[in-house]
């Protein structure tokens, strides 16, 4: 994990996996061209060879528009392109687009980073789509935030398939999973999007909640391809926002996994420096979940005793490390070992937050490899 500073709002940057691309396309989208956001996009191309990727820009309804041109990327390297619409041909307002990069027999990952054009804070998406029946997104929230504003996520499900995807929609309430609010959405066609902007507050009307959303394709077939970001609208209380992971089965901790969260800050002063928190999702809603906590120092050395945790179905679980631990009043950095014990699949993922301006960047937790892919 890495993040870049020199702003308050910080840009998680992930450490991408180094293997064998199996998909013949690489989908990016919720992305943004307008007087108040630009889009950059960067490849990455894990080959010996020099490869050239094919880019393709779609609008909202599936429409193929502007000019398509193809990138060099040079082997084991990454090829970074400013304002990838303008790059493309496409002049104007875009919000939101995708764009598709053909990596059609190259060991390739595509991101693509959205920036605040007054601040220069930015989010990345990555290439994300599974093929996968369930996903989870985690960290929805139509809450109030400091300095009076109100946090809120907007959500893009975008169709990179040659069918038409369609499913269902639940949010369910973090603490109270008995409390779902389900509905469909529109059947996409291919290359389309929807968009649905302050998800919780306006689509579900709900405030001062949070939770997550769970979206599950009809008839078995795959959920649609996810971009999101909860934000505030206040920008003495945070810009562009948190960009959310939406977790596949595969993402998932299951028994006798073993994930980590690295880069964990805590500052004693809660009025400068970060803290972060944890966020555990029990994605059972039948069946207990346990979790064992083991909080390590920047030396490897072992912080207290583990925390050991059951969590009830469907339940999220949010809090503060550091005071979880006993260590709220000590500024430093550790790294933290997730252990599921026993039950289902845990979503497991830390958010680093400034204590100034209360930006923050979303980190997933990151499986331990056993010598064997799972």
């Amino acid at each position: 994990m890495s993040r870049i500073c020199g702003r308050s709002a910080r840009l998680f940057v992930p450490a991408l996996p180094v293997k064998a691309n199996n998909a013949d396309f690489l989908d990016l989208t919720g992305l943004i061209n307008d007087t108040d956001f630009r889009t950059n996009l960067r490849l990455v191309n894990y080959s010996d060879s020099d490869v050239w990727v094919p880019l393709t820009l779609f609008d909202s309804n599936g429409n193929q528009i502007g000019n398509g041109r193809s990138a060099q990327v040079r082997g084991h390297s990454t090829k970074q392109i400013n304002e990838i619409a303008p790059w493309l041909g496409v002049d104007g307002d875009m919000a939101p687009f995708s764009v598709r990069a053909d990596v059609t027999g190259v060991e390739a990952q595509a991101f693509a980073t959205v920036v605040d054009n007054t601040t220069g804070d930015s989010v990345a998406f990555l290439s994300s789509f599974s093929g996968e029946n369930r996903l989870w997104l985690v960290g929805v929230a139509s809450l109030e935030g400091v300095n009076n504003s109100q946090w809120r996520t907007d959500m893009w499900l975008y169709n990179p398939t040659g069918d038409w995807l369609a499913g269902e929609i639940e949010f369910v309430v973090g603490d109270s999973p008995s409390d779902v609010y389900g509905f469909e959405w529109p059947t996409l066609g291919e290359h389309r999007i929807k968009q649905y902007l302050d998800i919780v507050g306006e689509e579900i009307n709900l405030t001062e909640t949070r939770g997550y959303i769970v979206l599950t394709g009809a008839d078995g077939g795959p959920a649609p391809q996810v971009a999101a970001r909860t934000y505030n609208l206040d920008l003495a209380g945070g810009t562009y926002g948190l960009n959310l992971r939406a977790f596949g089965e595969d993402d998932l901790l299951l028994p006798g996994d073993v994930g980590y969260v690295v880069g964990i800050s805590n500052s004693a002063d809660q009025s400068v420096g970060f803290r972060t928190n944890l966020g555990l999702l029990n994605t059972d809603r039948d069946g207990w979940t346990g979790v064992r906590l083991t909080l390590f120092d920047v030396s490897g050395a072992q912080v207290g005793e583990p925390v050991e945790m059951n969590i009830a179905p469907g339940v999220l679980r949010q809090f503060d490390i550091a005071k979880k631990f006993g260590v709220g009043d000590v500024t430093g950095v550790a790294s933290l070992r997730i252990e599921v014990t026993f039950g289902g699949g845990v979503a497991a993922y830390a958010t680093e937050i400034d204590n100034r301006t209360q930006d923050s960047i979303y980190i997933p937790a990151q499986r331990k490899l056993m010598g064997i892919a799972r």
